[in-house]
């Protein structure tokens, strides 16, 4: 298995174009097949610059997963929610790696894209049928834009 390169930052491969940091939360969706409560999750696309940006959702199982509004905009420093629904949580997908690509592009021409991973499991916790979940640590990225233009990302944990 090789790594991929990413690119989500500094000037497009080969093109001169710009690339868009692109700010996402979460950057793992998990579904549990027994927590029918699981089955739909909201994805944040966060916009921190001065202009809007176009996005787009692309995945690699569009059978099993279903994206409302998987073409949009964002106003400038705004954000969007995104709905992402499991579709199909039978055993023979449970602990299966799918992956979205959230692509955006904004003012002259920039653009960029980041990763999100998605995976069925079972059951929450291990525990079939669990319906209180365990409190978990959840990792949360601060940006914002200085008046100077330099964009300034914090990661909370």
């Amino acid at each position: 298995h090789r790594p991929q390169k990413r690119n989500h930052g500094g000037v497009g491969a080969g093109t001169g174009t710009p690339r868009l940091p692109v700010f996402v939360f979460p950057t793992e969706l998990v579904f549990y097949s027994t927590q029918h409560s699981t089955h739909r999750r909201v994805l944040t696309l966060y916009n921190p610059y001065s202009f809007p940006l176009r996005f787009k959702i692309l995945g690699t199982a569009p059978s099993l997963y279903e994206v409302i509004e998987a073409v949009g905009s964002v106003r400038a420093r705004s954000c969007v929610d995104i709905v992402i629904r499991q579709r199909d949580v039978s055993q023979r997908h449970w602990g299966r790696r799918n992956r979205f690509r959230v692509d955006v592009w904004g003012a002259d021409g920039q653009q960029g894209s980041r990763e999100v991973w998605a995976e069925l499991r079972e059951a929450l916790g291990g525990e079939e049928g669990q319906e209180n979940p365990q409190p978990t640590l959840l990792t949360f990225t601060v940006f914002s834009l200085l008046p100077s233009g330099l964009l300034t990302v914090m990661f909370l944990q």
